[in-house]
């Protein structure tokens, strides 16, 4: 009976004793992951620099209570005719020109008219229309001869247009490369022809651009022009895998006046809206869940703001963030995100277009994946 009671009460001690120990462990992975939330994005006095405060326990599960009544907005696909309804229109980037909505594709040399590769446009009131009515009949796309200048066969390891901006009659372009084992971009200018008649790049005006990060693919994938300066956004800007990003900052002629810091936003940033006049402007912030090597352990923003059903059931991440340009930077707005409904299945879409419609929303387009499709989405009130 005294070694029955010896055994009870020697497993009770081991109990208590493995609770405590549990309770211990828990405290300081606890503090371990509030340290590196703050790691990535340090607490801020209140103004335009996000500012985030996670708790001091239960850290596993940082959102908000409320994070399955975060909104999601859907996308209305916009019909295209040929040849865009292709895969290999891989649509790069977008930029309004007037009224005019500017495609570029990543190879312009596939789409060739009278021997000339070609950009492409839609009116934006044909756009309007078919917002207000979408009957799904495809709508005018016009072609735009581009003169490249050879730089497909000059530009070693030449992998594609990447971005564009336009200027009153000059328009600003990145181009991938991989010369190499390493990747390298480059940054050109342009003149616009009468009326948008055509396109041609100037070869002897161009910057190259190191890459901020080692891997394959990734380049310079979004620019913007604020107060008479053009900026330059790498796409790979996690804490881990680019703990100190920068904008690289040029004039007009492309003469560099320097670097700018950028906010660590995980997963990629493939294009950007123009900017307003006091700075704001909005970023395409993408992730496909077979880049594992952007994958973070903690998506600080998601932390946040909580994230909408569809993004709850995937690894998929479609968002919009906005940001602003100010003497300290380029900075994170603190406002939560515009996250679009995903597909089904974590089928991912790789938006790599991106401009804002008026005050209506946001006309986004994809490169290649799943498909060609340019889509528009409401800001949501």
């Amino acid at each position: 009976m005294k070694e029955k009671r010896y055994s009870i009460i020697s497993f009770i001690a081991a109990f208590v004793f493995c609770a405590a120990l549990f309770s211990g462990c828990m405290e300081q992975t606890s503090q371990v992951a509030e340290e590196q939330l703050n790691s990535i994005y340090p607490s801020a006095e209140v103004g335009e620099q996000i500012s985030l405060i996670y708790p001091a326990t239960e850290v596993e599960e940082p959102v908000s209570n409320n994070v399955n009544q975060v909104e999601e907005v859907s996308i209305l696909e916009i019909p295209l005719p040929e040849p865009l309804n292709s895969r290999d229109a891989e649509i790069s980037g977008m930029d309004w020109y007037g009224d005019k909505l500017v495609l570029l594709p990543q190879y312009p040399s596939r789409f060739k008219q009278d021997g000339s590769s070609s950009l492409f446009y839609i009116e934006k009131a044909d756009i309007l229309s078919y917002i207000q009515n979408p009957t799904g009949e495809v709508l005018a796309v016009h072609a735009i001869p581009f003169d490249e200048q050879g730089i497909q066969k000059t530009l070693k390891g030449f992998e594609g247009f990447e971005a564009i901006v336009f200027s009153e009659d000059y328009f600003y372009i990145t181009v991938e490369t991989k010369p190499g084992s390493n990747m390298k971009g480059y940054l050109f200018r342009g003149e616009v022809g009468d009326g948008l008649s055509s396109l041609t790049l100037d070869v002897e005006s161009y910057q190259a651009i190191e890459p901020q990060a080692d891997f394959s693919n990734s380049s310079d994938e979004a620019l913007i022009i604020f107060q008479d300066s053009i900026y330059t956004f790498y796409e790979a800007n996690g804490q881990k895998q680019n703990p100190n990003p920068v904008a690289h900052v040029f004039d007009f002629n492309l003469k560099a006046i320097g670097l700018t810091s950028v906010p660590n936003v995980e997963y990629r940033v493939t294009d950007a809206t123009r900017v307003d006049a006091e700075g704001y402007f909005w970023v395409m912030n993408y992730f496909y869940s077979g880049d594992k090597h952007l994958k973070p352990e903690i998506d600080p923003i998601a932390a946040m703001y909580g994230e909408g059903p569809s993004h709850l059931e995937n690894e998929t991440v479609e968002r919009l963030l906005k940001l602003r340009v100010s003497e300290a930077g380029i900075v994170l707005i603190d406002q939560a995100p515009i996250q679009f409904v995903l597909l089904p299945g974590d089928e991912a879409r790789n938006w790599e277009g991106l401009v804002k419609l008026d005050e209506l929303g946001f006309l986004v387009a994809t490169d290649k994946f799943p498909e060609t499709i340019l889509g528009f989405c409401e800001i949501l009130r």
